[in-house]
């Protein structure tokens, strides 16, 4: 109807177009016809009816003439360059300024379409179900035509043609399956970035963020799920792009940079450089992570170029930590080693280790596996040929008086031992201490010390670790220690706290083919966000790691990344089920699927579809639900008869149905100031049907989640052992003495059994489904089995009376 008084509204301004309609209506038969053999319906269960594409306002225009053709196409136009609540305003706006002018020509001729068209009542509600009906086949369109859309965009920026195209344009952006985010954080790359300026740029941060992901997926299990994952496969296909690859990620990224400066962070304010490396910049930092060995090798590099060419030796020393919190020294520049006075002396690296440490190495491969070509100097080593034996006495560091900091050592201090054990070749013992200044590293795991004569500066080091070293020990796996410093990143820093919600939205989209994502999320701050409020108060230890969701989280991350501006909190969407959008229906995953399976509770799966309603409509089960009574005159079709042992699907014909109630409230939390709401309850009831017979309303959600529902685990060989005929006949005969009844309908599920009953609906999953649900909520205590197709009920007497004792009166196989 809304068509049909569009196009007579607006016919004598709308121009002869036949070929343009001609091309449109073949295009519209060429997609609906894709999207039907493309779309699979047959395991979408409730939510059958309402997938596929959203035809409604193309077979409307179709019927209702030319006219209201071509009005369809401006409000695809219209789909296009604004948003929902814009685009109602401006049809809004299009119908009175319309009948404005009719009703002023009335004034000098009469004609009777002109003044139909100005009685004509157009609502805005009904407007906006135009508007969302037109953008749900654009959308679809879309992803049918993606790779001729972006032939088309090709084209046109090769051209030297305007394109009137708006700074605030409603864009959105279609992902891969897989990668529904790559384009955004490509924008991510691209607010990072501006720090990176003085130290490489953008492709020294990509090499650094993948360098930083090999090692934690390196390192950790298999199963980590890591924001890092998705910055690094960013950062991996900014390097790897080529031609107009290449340059749209420049675009997204010059975009991060120029216009998202408070996506990451409330207030603006860009990740700082030394946030991003973790603070592996940091002298001590960047030591921890080398680890001992790697740490005393880039000491001694540190110290060979500081010396200057001028080789002394005696004047460097490392210190660096043991596993029992003592310290040992080495040599820092090589040392001229005359063992006896009949060699020839030559320069090697020296370690001094105590007793307790040479009762650890005690043989020649050890040794040499614990320092490599380092020469071990020790009280239990003189089974190593041709090394001499030193004893090693007590050694100090001075530490810090203060009590706050008691037992810590004191970086920025001095360093006292015996200097006779510098003199490796002089026979010459003595006794005096010598004071060593601390310059460079982490005494805890390797710093560098130098003597200073008197009136003598300190060699100048560097304050900061060149960004190049540390990208080269990442690139090289050199940091052996890296992920021993994940205790000493905070996860505060709010950036990374954005990044860690990011990163658990993009492992949601994961499993969501050709979800969407609109860029003017870019213009909110993450951190500020409802959805992103749950994981403050996240158990996740590991700052690479992402927070767990449940489903309240994913229906409100969805809502905003989809509409690219709903925040919806989340107290509200406790109860619900589902969220239409566009050409989208997401529903949680355990109403389509079988009620054995566990799917975690942020699981959302995507059916191409809607519930044909403007906006965002939230799903939810009416408040109390309805079940046919039992029927005192059908008697004759209650059988309950004895449990035969034989398994088959009685529930056939069972089917479940979604149907919209006339309840639909906007959904406000506080006043935006728009005419047009975004977002609404919407009460959705899920019937049972057998055949066409209505039996019940049913609250999936809440049964799935009941108490009296049991998943008893089985092994798998109890099933194979079930496919022996001999073992068959062994529980037939063990089970003879149990009354166990059959339910084969639903009229054996209403008056239930006074015994144990088994309700038979094999690889039927909706049957399951269905039986299994309105049996809990009748107040049965439920145990579902697995269905693995086995002919016989996979339990043993015992376990039958063990869940017996456990209050189960039904069992579904």
């Amino acid at each position: 109807m809304t068509a049909r008084k569009l196009g007579v509204l607006l016919r004598s301004k709308i121009p002869r177009i036949p070929h343009l309609m001609k091309a449109y209506g073949e295009r519209a038969s060429e997609i609906a016809k894709a999207v039907s053999e493309r779309e699979n319906v047959n395991n979408l269960g409730i939510f059958s009816k309402q997938s596929g594409f959203d035809g409604t306002v193309i077979w409307a225009a179709a019927t209702s003439g030319n006219e209201a053709l071509a009005v369809q196409l401006l409000a695809c136009m219209l789909a296009r360059i604004w948003s929902g609540p814009e685009a109602v305003s401006i049809w809004s706006e299009i119908v009175e300024a319309r009948k404005g002018e009719l009703q002023q020509q009335g004034q000098d001729s009469f004609d009777f379409p002109a003044v139909a068209a100005m009685q004509a009542n157009i609502t805005r509600e009904q407007l906006a179900e135009w508007d969302a009906s037109s953008r749900s086949w654009l959308k679809t369109a879309d992803t049918l035509k993606a790779r001729e859309q972006t032939q088309l965009h090709l084209m046109i920026n090769n051209l030297d043609v305007a394109v009137n195209e708006k700074p605030n344009t409603y864009e959105r952006t279609r992902y891969q399956r897989g990668f529904p985010f790559m384009s955004l954080f490509h924008v991510v790359l691209g607010c990072l970035s501006r720090d990176w300026d003085t130290v490489g740029g953008l492709q020294t941060m990509c090499r650094y963020y993948r360098a930083v992901w090999n090692i934690v997926s390196r390192e950790s299990s298999d199963q980590v799920k890591s924001w890092l994952f998705h910055l690094a496969r960013a950062a991996q296909g900014s390097l790897d792009s080529q031609n107009e690859g290449r340059r749209t990620i420049q675009r997204l990224v010059d975009f991060g940079r120029r216009r998202c400066e408070n996506f990451l962070s409330i207030g603006g304010g860009f990740a700082s450089l030394d946030s991003q490396l973790l603070r592996l910049n940091y002298p001590n930092m960047y030591i921890q992570s080398l680890g001992r060995e790697n740490g005393i090798d880039y000491l001694r590099q540190l110290a060979q170029d500081l010396s200057l060419g001028i080789n002394v030796p005696r004047e460097w020393i490392i210190v660096y930590g043991r596993t029992d919190n003592t310290s040992t020294y080495c040599t820092a520049l090589p040392m001229a080693n005359s063992l006896s006075r009949a060699e020839s002396a030559m320069k090697t690296h020296c370690r001094w280790e105590s007793h307790t440490l040479g009762e650890y190495v005690v043989s020649k491969e050890t040794t040499y596996k614990a320092i490599d070509w380092d020469i071990i100097l020790g009280s239990r080593l003189s089974a190593v040929p041709d090394f001499t034996v030193f004893p090693v006495y007590t050694s100090t560091r001075e530490k810090s008086r203060n009590k706050r900091h008691q037992g810590e050592i004191q970086l920025e201090g001095t360093l006292e031992f015996e200097s006779r054990f510098l003199e490796l070749g002089d026979r010459t013992y003595r006794h005096e201490k010598v004071r060593f200044e601390f310059l460079f590293g982490d005494p805890r795991v390797a710093g560098l010390y130098y003597r200073r004569p008197i009136q003598e500066r300190l060699p100048r080091v560097p304050t900061m670790i060149p960004v190049e070293d540390v990208l080269v020990s990442l690139e090289s796996y050199e940091t052996s220690n890296f992920m021993g410093l994940f205790g000493q990143v905070t996860k505060s820093d709010p950036w990374m706290k954005s990044m860690r919600a990011l990163g658990a939205a993009a492992e949601l989209y994961q499993s969501l083919e050709d979800a969407t994502c609109s860029m003017n999320v870019t213009q909110f701050s993450l951190d500020a966000l409802n959805w992103i409020s749950s994981f403050r108060n996240s158990t996740e230890e590991c700052w690479w790691g992402v927070p767990e969701m449940n489903m309240g989280t994913a229906f409100s991350c969805i809502a905003f990344f989809e509409t690219g501006q709903l925040d919806l909190s989340l107290h509200p969407l406790h109860k619900v089920m589902g969220v239409s959008i566009d050409d989208s229906l997401y529903v949680a995953s355990r109403l389509i699927v079988d009620p054995y399976e566990q799917p975690h509770e942020w699981m959302i799966q995507r059916v191409f579809g809607n519930v044909g309603r403007p906006g965002a409509s939230l799903l939810i089960p009416p408040p109390e639900l309805k079940t046919r009574k039992r029927q005192r005159d059908k008697w004759h079709l209650i059988n309950h008869t004895d449990y035969d042992f034989e398994v088959e699907d009685s529930f056939k014909n069972t089917s479940l149905h979604l149907w919209l109630t006339e309840y639909r409230v906007p959904y406000t939390t506080e006043h935006s100031g728009s005419r047009d709401q975004q977002a609404f309850f919407q009460e959705a009831v899920v019937s049972i049907h057998d055949r066409s017979e209505w039996v019940a309303d049913v609250d999936i959600m809440k049964a799935l989640s009941s108490t009296t529902l049991r998943r008893p685990n089985i092994p798998d060989h109890r099933f194979q052992d079930l496919r022996i005929s001999d073992e068959c006949r062994s529980q037939r005969l063990e089970m003879s003495d149990m009354k166990v009844t059959s339910i084969d309908n639903w009229y054996e599920i209403l008056d239930k059994p006074e015994n144990l009953a088994v309700i038979r609906a094999k690889g039927n999953w909706l049957g399951r489904l269905g039986t299994a649900v309105l049996a809990i909520q009748l107040g049965n205590h439920v145990a579902v089995l697995p269905d693995h197709g086995v002919d016989m009920l996979p339990l043993s007497k015992k376990d039958i009376q063990k869940l017996m004792e456990k209050g189960v009166n039904m069992i579904i196989y």
